[in-house]
C-alpha cells in the first residue's frame, strides 16, 4: 500500500529514503519496507511526499526508465535535426 501527503509550494530539492521492514510499535505486526520520496519546500510548515511500497516503487522505476529513455531519444532527435538544418543553411 502506498500513500501521499502534500502541502503547497515549489520544490527546491528531492530526497529519497529507504525504510526496511520493522516491527510495529502499536501492534504485534510488521511494518513492511517502503520508500519515502520527499519534496523539499521552502516553507518549513509545508511538506510534500510520497510513500511507496516496494512493489509500487518497482513499477514507478520501470515506467520512469521507459519515460527517461523516450525523453532522451526526443532530445537526441531534436539536436540532430537542428544540426541538419544548420548544415543545410550553411551550404
Amino acid at each position: 500500500m502506498s500513500f501521499m501527503r502534500f502541502g503547497s509550494g515549489y520544490s527546491t530539492d528531492v530526497s529519497v529514503e529507504y525504510s526496511a521492514q520493522r516491527p510495529s510499535t502499536v501492534s504485534d505486526s510488521m511494518v513492511p519496507a517502503f520508500f519515502s520520496v520527499d519534496l523539499v519546500l521552502p516553507d518549513a510548515d509545508s511538506r510534500a511526499g510520497l510513500i511507496l511500497s516496494i512493489e509500487d516503487a518497482r513499477a514507478v522505476a520501470e515506467e520512469l526508465t521507459r519515460l527517461i529513455m523516450a525523453h532522451d531519444a526526443v532530445e537526441h532527435a531534436a539536436k540532430e535535426h537542428a544540426a541538419a538544418v544548420a548544415e543545410s543553411k550553411a551550404a
